[in-house]
């Protein structure tokens, strides 16, 4: 069988789509925003829950979670490809636009009509209101931000590792095995 992932020219870090979505009020904790970047390759997920929709959140996901990953399996994340958001600037003196500059990390904006490209970002949250948010038994409504932000980490880790993907990149693998199959090269 033919290597379905090398075969779309892609690899990982090649393009990652990131994008914010309002989780909205949240008893005892406040307002919510779920900050998420998905790897165009294969469909791996970094999220993180903060309280703010800014560019000091979109940026602590890719320093803290987006590039160790990718340090770690031997791979630069070349771009970056984001909505008209405010948390992705606009100007080169944005704290987001400074940062990607910095890491020599190109930065690509999606129109402001939705297009497939972003599709996996629509994808994603659809799946983390679904499943994360929604659909997840819980013993009890989450009391604090740091609640909620172990929980992300562990419903991120059955995302990546425990959960089959379908289409055209995943082929009924999981993101990480997804990500093995460019690491074992």
């Amino acid at each position: 069988m033919t290597d379905q992932l090398s075969s779309t020219g892609c690899h990982p870090g090649q393009l990652l789509r990131q994008g914010t979505l309002a989780l909205g009020e949240l008893p005892d904790i406040g307002q919510a925003y779920l900050h998420a970047a998905v790897d165009g390759c294969g469909g791996y997920a970094f999220a993180l829950v903060h309280g703010t929709r800014d560019a000091e959140a979109a940026v602590a996901l890719l320093h803290y979670d987006v590039l160790p990953f990718y340090r770690r399996i031997g791979f630069r994340l070349e771009a970056v490809l984001t909505d008209g958001g405010g948390a992705f600037g606009g100007d080169p003196l944005h704290l987001f636009e400074s940062y990607l500059a910095e890491h020599a990390i190109d930065h690509r904006r999606a129109p402001l009509v939705p297009l497939p490209s972003d599709g996996w970002m629509a994808l994603f949250n659809r799946v983390a209101q679904e499943e994360f948010l929604r659909a997840r038994p819980r013993r009890e409504t989450p009391d604090s931000m740091a609640w909620l932000r172990a929980d992300l980490v562990a419903w991120l880790h059955h995302y990546n590792h425990e959960r089959q993907h379908r289409g055209y990149r995943a082929h009924g693998q999981t993101p990480w095995e997804a990500v093995l199959r460019f690491v074992a090269r």
